[in-house]
């Protein structure tokens, strides 16, 4: 997990870098291509397909691994409007969903005695 989050880290500033110099990056064309894509094409929305185009472009794949980091304690009350607002413009509020998904699999699947048992060992 650590290595996967630091290659992540790595890629993620690289791409800033690029954005910065340039004003653009391969990220940023795979989003502009997904939002043009997933408006004209509704037959991938809420599908595995779709899920994995979506999981390519940096700022979904970003979106799933902080929500993955947060503290159940921590949680802000709804989603921040910049993660509204990007999955408005792709057309893809669906996405959403499966992040409910999966916070609700690792809540239900994970107690906190469990993370308590672990944290003892």
């Amino acid at each position: 997990l650590n290595l996967a989050l630091t290659r992540h880290f790595y890629k993620a500033e690289k791409e800033l870098g690029e954005l910065c110099d340039k004003g653009v990056g391969p990220g940023y064309y795979v989003y502009e291509n997904l939002v043009t894509y997933f408006k004209d094409n509704s037959e991938y929305f809420q599908s595995e397909q779709g899920l994995k185009a979506l999981l390519k472009v940096p700022v979904f794949a970003n979106m799933l691994i902080l929500d993955n980091l947060k503290l159940e304690n921590v949680q802000a009350n709804g989603q921040n409007p910049y993660d509204a607002w990007l999955l408005n413009r792709t057309n893809a509020m669906w996405f959403n969903n499966y992040m409910v998904y999966l916070k609700e699999n690792r809540t239900t699947s994970i107690s906190k005695n469990d993370v308590v048992e672990l944290k003892d060992k």
